[in-house]
């Protein structure tokens, strides 16, 4: 079996009331596992004593870090759909991938540094990912491996980021929404 990667999206589907999801996918984009929340909605006293970190908290401690302890299935990576989420606490190490403008760099797999995380080259000819990695160790080497894997199967390795978000807004307006 090839490599796995987590994607997770946590987000407010109405103010201050937060929903996540985290789905695990093979190299072919085939889901291996998925979990949500219900509704996370804090109560008066936090928001007055959390105050502007209240929206933080609750995304990355709460929700983020809760559903990570609950896979199941464990995989190499997971990737965040915002930068700040990569204050998870996880043993697992975390990753923001987003597309650039930038022109294309030599080779597929290639990597350069770039501010704070690194320009990736996953596809021929096209702009390269900007990545930035939660670990303290930086293993991009590791990661660009497997991003390189799921990219010669997948048209887009940030794509499952759309379908777990899909899933989170699908789930609320059914089941939540009023």
């Amino acid at each position: 079996m090839g490599s796995l990667l987590g994607y997770l999206v946590v987000k407010a589907v109405r103010e201050l009331v937060y929903m996540g999801g985290i789905g695990v996918f093979n190299e072919f984009g085939i889901p291996q596992e998925f979990r949500y929340t219900d509704p996370v909605e804090p109560t008066e006293v936090q928001r007055i004593l959390f105050g502007d970190s209240l929206d933080l908290a609750v995304r990355v401690k709460v929700v983020g870090e809760s559903l990570i302890k609950e896979l199941s299935v464990s995989p190499e990576y997971i990737i965040t759909h915002t930068k700040d989420m990569l204050q998870i606490k996880s043993s697992i190490p975390l990753a923001y991938l987003e597309h650039t403008q930038h022109a294309p760099l030599d080779d597929v797999g290639k990597y350069v540094s770039e501010g704070e995380g690194y320009l990736v080259q996953l596809y021929p000819a096209q702009s390269p990912y900007y990545v930035v990695l939660s670990s303290k160790k930086k293993d991009i080497g590791k990661l660009v491996d497997i991003l390189v894997d799921f990219a010669t199967h997948i048209a887009d390795v940030i794509e499952p980021l759309t379908r777990v978000e899909g899933v989170i807004d699908y789930i609320y307006n059914t089941q939540y929404k009023l």
